[in-house]
């Protein structure tokens, strides 16, 4: 597990919180399927991944990368320069 704060949604805590109920036996997996909207496959996928990582299962992958199909920031930069040029 990383060492520091972790910063979730407020989907991605009340998932924690359904997810917590269920491990806890406060709620079946139905129920827990039920209030997420999900399948029970999926609640055991999440159990799993908050078990063994913790509440940072929860955040995707990818957040707060830069996706790999975006245009440089030097590119944007040139396009802005020539179309802002007066003619």
């Amino acid at each position: 597990m990383k060492e520091g704060n972790i910063t979730l949604s407020q989907k991605q805590l009340k998932t924690l919180t359904v997810i917590h109920r269920f491990i806890n036996k406060d709620i079946t997996r139905q129920q827990a399927a039920d209030l997420l909207g999900l399948s029970t496959r999926q609640i055991s996928r999440l159990k799993k991944g908050v078990l063994a990582s913790g509440p940072e299962s929860l955040i995707h992958k990818n957040t707060g990368r830069k996706p790999a199909h975006a245009i440089k920031d030097e590119t944007k930069e040139a396009i802005l320069r020539i179309a802002s040029k007066p003619e």
